[in-house]
């Protein structure tokens, strides 16, 4: 029975150094990927931060309007209508 040059190759296997290259094109791959989530982790942080910022000074405004009418007048000294100058 004859081989076919392909059948040959099917019959040996893949040599060490396309293993080692297939390794490192994976390699690769797989590190682009870490690095990807890792970028997304820090960003998903950030934004938590950013949201939780924009809620304490969304609560702090609706606290100041609400109550700003028991806030007491600023005393006299500080009037506009007062002159600063001696």
């Amino acid at each position: 029975m004859r081989v076919t040059p392909f059948q040959a190759r099917l019959q040996r296997g893949f040599s060490l150094v396309e293993v080692l290259l297939s390794l490192t094109i994976l390699l690769i791959g797989f590190l682009a990927v870490v690095g990807l989530f890792s970028r997304n982790l820090t960003l998903v942080r950030r934004s938590a931060e950013l949201t939780e910022a924009s809620e304490i000074g969304r609560q702090t405004l609706d606290a100041m309007e609400r109550y700003r009418d028991t806030i007491p007048a600023p005393p006299a000294i500080f009037s506009p209508t007062t002159p600063t100058t001696p």
